[in-house]
């Protein structure tokens, strides 16, 4: 996981960070719906895209988890067949 100093540094951060600024700004100057969407669409647009990145991560955990198990499975199988095991087998 990345660090919380990672995550202030990322561009989807600093883009939420200028879409929340921007928000305020127009909220100041008597934009206020304008203003409101803004934040509301930066801060949205954040959360949708870091659900979709960790989506991602658990995705490849996954798939690399069930790749270990089929590796593990296999050899078990192959154990359970010969009594061998493919390190054995190299000496």
């Amino acid at each position: 996981m990345r660090s919380f100093i990672d995550k202030l540094k990322s561009r989807k951060f600093l883009a939420c960070i200028a879409g929340v600024a921007t928000g305020i700004a127009l909220i100041a100057t008597g934009n206020t719906i304008e203003g409101a969407a803004s934040v509301i669409a930066s801060v949205v647009g954040y959360i949708a895209a870091e659900g979709y990145v960790d989506g991602k991560a658990v995705k490849n955990t996954i798939e690399t988890t069930q790749d270990v198990l089929d590796s593990v499975l296999k050899d078990f199988e192959d154990f359970e067949e010969t009594g061998v095991t493919e390190d054995a087998s190299d000496t």
